[in-house]
């Protein structure tokens, strides 16, 4: 096989590959928008990288198959990569049981497994990203929680889309719990949310820096 004839064959099945993996990468971003980084780097999202790049692949071959051989197979390869996905919703069936009654034929659908595919693997990325969550939350209960809720003020006159009206709504909120763990939980969860895990995280060690120098003013000198 020349490389000519290797590009006209396998670039195409390059191209779905790429473009069905983007898809991949817009779920877990869209899922995990404050975390994105460190949820592509969990094995869930390599699992639906690769379950993504497989079902466009195996798209791709069918509509090839149906296609006139004449077809331009990079045409019918941006197609296949670019809406594979509504393609599944067209609920291409992998079996139907021969011994059912034709009124009540049992479909097993590539939608339907891609759908159970996606949510094992979104809930193990989110299995993997809670841990750490969890230690970041819980070296901010160590804070004082007036100095939380000073920069959930600051989050909401800095933020073009988090409106001081809302953030207005949730210290009012706070305000309500009476039991400080509670209060401060809230706080972090918020700010969690709104600056991200890594951005919560360099403030939380930005704040960590600036009590230890502090306490310890002999080491400023």
């Amino acid at each position: 096989m020349n490389a000519g004839h290797w590009v006209e064959v396998a670039g195409p099945y390059l191209l779905v590959a790429l473009l069905s993996a983007t898809w991949a990468v817009v779920e877990v971003a869209q899922t995990f928008p404050d975390d994105t980084r460190r949820a592509l780097r969990t094995g869930g999202a390599r699992l639906l990288v690769g379950a993504n790049v497989g079902f466009a692949c195996l798209a791709y071959t069918v509509v090839l198959s149906l296609v006139s051989s004449t077809a331009n197979r990079w045409l019918v390869a941006l197609a296949a990569g670019a809406g594979w996905q509504a393609l599944l919703r067209s609920r291409i069936n992998l079996f139907q049981s021969m011994a059912a009654p034709q009124h009540s034929i049992s479909l097993i659908s590539l939608a339907d497994l891609y759908a159970s595919l996606q949510q094992f693997c979104l809930r193990h990325i989110d299995q993997a990203l809670i841990a750490a969550r969890e230690d970041l939350l819980e070296e901010a209960l160590a804070l004082d929680v007036e100095d939380l809720k000073r920069r959930v003020r600051l989050q909401g006159h800095a933020s073009a889309l988090t409106s001081e009206e809302n953030v207005t709504r949730f210290l009012e909120r706070v305000h309500q719990e009476t039991d400080p763990e509670a209060q401060k939980l809230l706080l972090a969860s918020f700010l969690l949310q709104e600056k991200g895990y890594e951005g919560f995280e360099r403030w939380m060690k930005a704040v960590v820096r600036r009590q230890q120098a502090t306490s310890n003013p002999a080491e400023q000198e």
